[in-house]
């Protein structure tokens, strides 16, 4: 018979995926909602394709960082 031990690991896991989650969790209540119509024009006009912007950039230079750092890896190893 084996028992279940406390492990603070697990706990800690769980407590950064929450954090992690909240906001995710925040912005889907808000678009499930009713009434979302007037936010979402208003982030649309302002900040949205900002943020659009930097995502799709910050996803490039991942993509090419990781890419260069592959190929320069590859060229290291036998």
């Amino acid at each position: 018979m084996t028992s279940r031990h406390f492990n603070p690991l697990l706990c800690v896991a769980f407590a950064i995926a929450a954090l992690v989650a909240m906001p995710v969790v925040s912005v889907l209540s808000n678009v499930l909602s009713g009434g979302t119509g007037a936010t979402w024009s208003h982030l649309a006009a302002t900040v949205l394709p900002d943020y659009i912007a930097n995502t799709l950039l910050l996803c490039l230079s991942v993509g090419v960082g990781v890419i260069v750092g592959g190929v320069a890896r590859g060229g290291v190893t036998p």
